[in-house]
């Protein structure tokens, strides 16, 4: 796990809120601005191992081949408590965007 925190560098954001949630970032997570995130949330870019049942013999090779894709949370989300967000997520606030009828 040490590996994988040292390598993230883009979880950064201003005026948001975090409480007692976990980020593990072995990729990138990106966190907006006026984001909250309640409390007992995980949010990860990895699965923590291989998707390659090969490589789950044996543990160092299921550990480097570990699938990791980037997470973004864009501008004024709220992620609700004990929300789960994985690899290949990305949350928009719908009223950023303009809908088109």
């Amino acid at each position: 796990m040490y590996y994988a925190m040292r390598k993230c560098y883009d979880v950064f954001w201003k005026f948001s809120g975090i409480f007692s949630s976990s980020i593990y970032c072995a990729e990138k997570v990106e966190i907006g601005n006026y984001v909250n995130i309640g409390a007992g949330c995980f949010i990860m870019d990895t699965n923590f191992h291989s998707t390659n049942w090969r490589h789950c013999i044996d543990r160092n090779l299921d550990i480097v081949n570990a699938r990791t894709a980037p997470v973004k949370i864009d501008d004024f989300v709220f992620v609700g408590a004990r929300s789960i967000i994985c690899k290949e997520c990305i949350l928009v606030n719908i009223q950023s965007y303009p809908l088109e009828v």
